[in-house]
């Protein structure tokens, strides 16, 4: 949108902040007081989470382009009157509102990335339906534990006509607790490069290795080589990683244990390597772990797992190969 002159911004106004936030950076926008002619214009709280196609959309009362993919977010902070158009604002009705908006064509690894800022590790909105965590996330975000993202993600995806499934692993090291023993992540078919690629959107990465994104049965064969695991993070540094509500709002701060491990991409890689050394498909309990003791380990927690050897494994789940 063209910038508004000094001059001509109205006296009474909502006082507006709007960004748009991409894999690389967050950037804000400038709206105009005028609507754009000859084109139509969506308000931006009647649309879904999701917009498909190039628009211009209506918040309060500004008009703002929606021409490149990514996380739109729009917040009015109150309506404000200024006596001069440099002078400071009276606040004349302090109802504030929000409402957030995914700009989606082509890029998934941009659509998971919106969705990984949107969605906080916690709990909150872990027992919210797929229709209450949309309209949650429009309003600003949801808290959600790593199975709530993953199943959250396949089932958008799936929406949209993805091929999408929950993959689940476990750790065998050290001894099991109630609070980190596995993690559950988003595998999606990705007929770009005709695989099955692994996404994290919990902890927003992704996994390659020589530019080349890598499924779960690649990343397992890393980690049992204990070959390094790249990551290619969804997000700048930091943006929603954490729900911070137990630790400023109860006697509980158990979430912010975690703070190291995902800012860290070191002790991240470590912990990956810990959790890749069992994994299967969601609920369907077919283990492949190759280690021995790690099986026995694994049957401790999961009484009715099964196991199958590599090929086996492989074959079931990906074919004639990875």
């Amino acid at each position: 949108m063209t910038k508004t002159a000094k001059s001509d911004l109205p006296s009474e106004r909502y006082d507006v902040c709007a960004t748009l936030t991409t894999r690389k950076k967050v950037l804000r926008l400038t709206g105009s007081f005028s609507a754009p002619e000859q084109k139509e214009i969506r308000k931006a709280e009647e649309l879904p989470l999701i917009v498909d196609g190039n628009c211009v959309i209506q918040f309060e009362d500004q008009y703002f382009e929606l021409d490149k993919e990514g996380l739109y977010r729009f917040v009015n902070w109150g309506k404000v009157r200024y006596d001069h158009p440099l002078g400071k604002p009276e606040i004349i009705d302090p109802r504030k509102s929000c409402t957030a908006l995914i700009h989606y064509k082509k890029d998934v690894l941009s659509l998971l990335g919106s969705l990984a800022v949107l969605t906080v590790h916690g709990h909150t909105h872990d027992n919210a339906s797929h229709e209450e965590r949309l309209a949650r996330m429009k309003l600003g975000g949801v808290a959600l534990t790593c199975g709530s993202i993953a199943n959250f993600t396949v089932a958008l995806l799936t929406e949209m006509g993805w091929k999408a499934r929950v993959v689940q692993c476990c750790r065998t090291e050290g001894v099991y607790d109630t609070y980190n023993c596995g993690h559950l992540l988003c595998e999606f078919f990705w007929p770009r490069y005709n695989k099955w690629v692994l996404a994290d959107v919990d902890t927003h990465q992704m996994f390659v290795k020589n530019g080349k994104y890598l499924n779960v049965a690649e990343v397992k064969a890393l980690t049992d080589e204990r070959k390094p695991i790249t990551l290619e993070p969804l997000t700048i540094p930091a943006l929603g990683l954490l729900d911070t509500t137990e630790i400023v709002a109860s006697d509980f701060a158990g979430m912010s244990l975690f703070d190291h491990v995902l800012l860290d991409t070191d002790v991240l890689k470590e912990w990956y390597r810990q959790m890749f050394a069992a994994v299967a498909l969601a609920d369907e309990w077919m283990i492949y772990c190759p280690d021995p003791k790690g099986r026995k380990r694994v049957k401790r927690y999961y009484p009715f797992a099964n196991f199958l050897d590599r090929k086996d494994w492989y074959e079931r789940y990906y074919g004639d190969g990875v």
